[in-house]
């Protein structure tokens, strides 16, 4: 009886385990379906819904990914095996949701085995990191086919090979990519000046041979050796400096020419700076610059290199004296309008004239802050950066810096304009900074009067201006003209620090 009871338990026993196997997709082992133990099937059943399983299969997504990507030749292949993989946990979801684990770091090693399981299973990309050994259930249960699984077993073999190569070869350029990230500017650093400059000329701005030879004032033919030269150098440099597991990274049949060439444009985007903000307005101001009349040669000249004189030269010194007259009446015309036009613009101010004061009164209210910032030393490198201007932040005790901007004067000018705050009157101040060289470079668009010239000559001394209600302040630290403007007549005077 007992014997009979022991069988009719065995045989249920093997009944049930047969159920389970077929119950399973098609492909999964007993590892990835069965539950630790019946305590962790029985909690997981109870204890969590299949939409806590679905969030703890989803935790370990990135983990997931990374290995997806170490087994695949390319992203677009590691993305695919990591959907494959998650389809099949939804089927497993699906169809026996007690297989599934309970904790979360069981449920990290259960969805790493399922990734590998899958790209066993799957025909390219990650089967070729099964062992060589190993055989799948599938092909154990189907191995009375005969040849036509000999064959299919051989052109797959064949594709796995090819998939094999071309995901090594995408892992080791992406190594690559790496390491002259890392490498390329030390070794950049490490070539000659004309080294660099012909790599620059040619690789970097994509210069032709011909203008590279122009520019470096060689014949072609040598700059197209110098150039060779400088990237073998190049290689050379990144060998030494390639530990032992990298140096294949570099050989010739490895680092290509296009690639090299590649990863020093990359390099010169990402090490070689833009233009700081204010080199183009002082380049501008170089072109408007009126260039100097170098002095004239005949003064300094030895009497061996004085031209010979024609015969007319008798007949060009008589005519000499009346050009002089009429050059020096000219010169004394020219001043006389400049004079003229100075005091109109000094005492009476043109039409396009604008004094300081009323212009920073008028401004005030609309400054634009730049750059948020409550350090003084920021703010005076957005100067030297924006406008190439060297200068102190002014100080004014009980008002504290918020900000600083860039604002347009007359001509197309730019001057830096500071806000602070006032910690007495919660009230901002806007302080204006000039220079005396925006007073001539605006050509009569600025004006200072010659009681505020007067006043200014003193370093440190604040000079008052009521425009339209509000109180400008203005005074002078070396070449600069501060205009500090403040709704209220306060003591503001008095706090401004030199």
């Amino acid at each position: 009886m007992a014997g009979s009871s022991s069988a009719a338990s065995s045989s249920g026993d093997d009944e049930r385990e047969a159920h389970e196997h077929e119950s399973r997709p098609p492909g999964r082992s007993a590892s990835l379906d069965a539950p630790a133990s019946d305590a962790d099937a029985g909690e997981a059943t109870s204890e969590m819904s299949v939409e806590d399983v679905r969030q703890r299969l989803l935790a370990p997504i990135g983990g997931l990914y990374a290995l997806a990507q170490s087994v695949t030749g390319t992203e677009r292949a590691a993305r695919r095996l990591v959907e494959r993989t998650y389809e099949r946990a939804a089927e497993i979801v699906a169809r026996r949701p007690d297989a599934l684990p309970g904790p979360n770091r069981a449920a990290r090693t259960w969805t790493f085995d399922l990734l590998v399981e899958t790209a066993r299973q799957a025909p390219g990309e990650g089967a070729r990191f099964v062992p060589r050994d190993a055989t799948s259930h599938a092909d154990a249960n189907d191995a009375d086919t005969g040849d036509l699984d000999a064959g299919n077993g051989a052109a797959g073999n064949a594709e796995e090979r090819a998939a094999g190569r071309g995901g090594d070869r995408h892992f080791r350029q992406r190594a690559q990519e790496r390491f002259l990230r890392r490498a390329l500017p030390a070794a950049f650093a490490a070539l000659t000046p004309a080294q660099r400059l012909l790599l620059t000329l040619r690789d970097v701005e994509a210069l032709d041979l011909a203008g590279t030879a122009e520019v470096t004032d060689r014949p072609e033919r040598e700059a197209r050796q110098q150039h060779a030269r400088a990237r073998a150098d190049l290689r050379e440099a990144l060998r030494q400096t390639a530990p032992p597991t990298e140096r294949p990274l570099v050989e010739d049949d490895a680092l290509s020419e296009e690639r090299l060439t590649r990863a020093l444009g990359r390099m010169a985007k990402r090490d070689l700076t833009a233009p700081p903000p204010a080199l183009r307005p002082a380049a501008r101001h170089a072109l408007r610059r009126p260039p100097q009349v170098p002095p004239s040669s005949s003064s300094g000249s030895s009497p061996e290199a004085a031209p010979d004189r024609g015969p007319d030269d008798d007949a060009e010194r008589e005519r000499s004296p009346s050009r002089l007259s009429r050059a020096l009446t000219a010169v004394a015309l020219i001043v006389l309008a400049g004079g003229l036009g100075y005091l109109a613009v000094g005492f009476l101010g043109g039409p396009g004239a604008t004094d300081l004061a009323t212009l920073s009164a008028q401004n005030a209210s609309e400054m634009n802050v730049r750059l948020r910032t409550q350090r003084a030393g920021r703010a005076e490198q957005f100067v030297r950066d924006e406008l190439g201007r060297r200068l102190r932040v002014p100080r004014i005790e009980g008002a504290q810096l918020r900000g600083v901007g860039a604002t347009e004067v007359a001509g197309g000018e730019r001057v830096p304009v500071f806000r602070f705050r006032d910690a007495a009157s919660g009230r901002p101040v806007v302080a204006y900074a000039y220079e005396y060289a925006l007073l001539d470079r605006a050509e009569g668009g600025l004006r200072l009067s010659s009681d505020l010239r007067r006043a200014l000559r003193e370093e440190g001394r604040v000079v008052p201006q009521d425009v339209g209600g509000r109180r400008v302040l203005l005074w002078r630290h070396r070449d600069d003209i501060f205009a500090a403007v403040t709704d209220q007549a306060d003591s503001l005077q008095q706090r401004i620090a030199f």
